[in-house]
């Protein structure tokens, strides 16, 4: 990977998993791209920080053309079981259920640990000679003028480029400098997540029990030699007594798993360390503009009860890259408004619909009032005896589409 920094076909702000990925597809098909972080993902190890991403099937197939998943040590998700549930309540009986079913199995997910695919992402981006990766750096400054844009950076020189791309996430100073507005929903919950052990093993089974506080999942892991049942807890809890859950001991951190889990796979154990964050959810009024665009948590972010985040900025990827790659085919300048509104006009629809889904979800099932708990009770049964609606469910959370971009196909564009 070369560090020198000139000017870009295409210039990625933020070197997270969503940036990192779009750098590695964007040079797979000729583009040449900077990537600037103000981290530097080479010189840090990648260590765990507890979260784990559901990867769809769909995003799954891209990962697997651009090379990535050969590396990847993955759990597939054989089934999810879904509930109400209270604390302390005994869980013999499971509300919704989805099995595995051959063809439609890999569509309920294969679960990576973060810190495995950024590994993978730093391995990959180093065997490139065409990305050049300015780190420790950012972007202070940028004007767009005719057919290119100028960046000021907080270090090195200034750079041009035809195409500035912002993946920094939820804050993202790009958008805020374009003057972007952003609608925001605040949950008023914080996320807890951490890796844990337990008796019994998971058989790659899934488990999304909805509590009064929010949603409480537990999502399995590739097991290792040392422990071969593990599995990720992603645990939604209202923000005060999220912090005070934060400051116990580990023997009652899983004390107060096990309340909320029950004893479906024995006794829980946590495994390292355990983190937290808040909740919200969000959506740039724009994906474009001004030869910006954004990507993954930039553009828009969403409840993680059902771990559809990072795909959502997966498949961000593969449409913006097929739009940059067909455009150049034709020798239409890929940064325009013209050529962008065909990446907004596909990623929009998908993004508000899952924001509003899970949004709903999140606020009909964490809930305490009795009429709220009742419809719940009554709803989850009447879906798990309807076939075809489940096969539906499980179709959209695995992206099947009729205009799928390629790579999602798993074809190359």
């Amino acid at each position: 990977m070369n560090n020198q920094q000139t000017s870009s076909d295409v210039t990625i702000s933020g070197a997270g998993l969503v940036g990192s990925l779009l750098a590695l597809a964007l040079d797979r098909y000729g583009f040449t791209v900077t990537l600037i972080d103000q981290r530097d993902w080479f010189e840090e190890l990648p260590q765990s920080d507890g979260r784990a991403s559901a990867i769809a099937g769909d995003c799954w197939q891209m990962l697997n053309v651009l090379g990535l998943t050969s590396f990847l040590k993955g759990q597939k998700i054989h089934g999810m079981r879904v509930d109400e549930a209270v604390l302390d309540h005994e869980k013999t009986k499971f509300s919704l259920q989805f099995d595995d079913q051959g063809e439609t199995s890999a569509l309920l997910g294969i679960m990576v640990e973060n810190h495995q695919l950024r590994k993978t992402l730093n391995q990959a981006l180093k065997q490139s000679r065409q990305i050049k990766f300015a780190a420790k750096n950012k972007i202070t400054s940028f004007q767009s003028l005719g057919g290119e844009v100028t960046c000021k950076l907080s270090r090195r020189e200034d750079l041009t480029t035809r195409l500035l791309v912002s993946a920094e996430g939820k804050g993202s100073k790009l958008k805020e400098l374009a003057g972007i507005k952003t609608q925001s929903s605040d949950y008023a919950q914080a996320g807890i997540v951490c890796t844990v052990s337990h008796e019994q093993p998971h058989e790659g089974l899934a488990y999304q029990w909805f509590l009064p506080n929010g949603p409480f999942a537990l999502l399995p892991l590739q097991g290792t030699q040392e422990q071969p049942n593990r599995s990720s807890i992603v645990w939604s809890e209202q923000r005060d007594l999220a912090a005070a859950i934060m400051m116990v001991d580990d023997q009652e951190f899983s004390s107060q798993m096990q309340r909320r889990f029950g004893d479906v796979l024995g006794k829980l154990q946590i495994e390292g360390g355990r983190w937290s964050f808040p909740l919200s959810a969000s959506i740039a009024d724009s994906f474009a503009k001004d030869r910006l665009v954004l990507v993954g948590d930039s553009a828009h972010s969403i409840h993680p009860l059902a771990g559809q985040g990072l795909n959502l900025g997966v498949r961000d990827v593969a449409t913006l890259t097929e739009v940059l790659v067909d455009a150049r085919k034709l020798g239409l300048d890929f940064g325009s408004d013209l050529i962008l509104a065909n990446y907004e006009g596909a990623r929009r629809f998908d993004s508000s619909m899952a924001l509003g889904l899970m949004d709903g979800l999140n606020n009909l099932f964490s809930n305490s009032h009795p009429p709220a708990r009742l419809l719940t009770s009554i709803g989850l049964p009447v879906v798990n005896r309807l076939e075809s609606l489940k096969a539906f469910l499980v179709g959209k959370a695995g992206g099947q589409s009729s205009n799928q971009p390629k790579l999602l196909k798993g074809e190359e564009i």
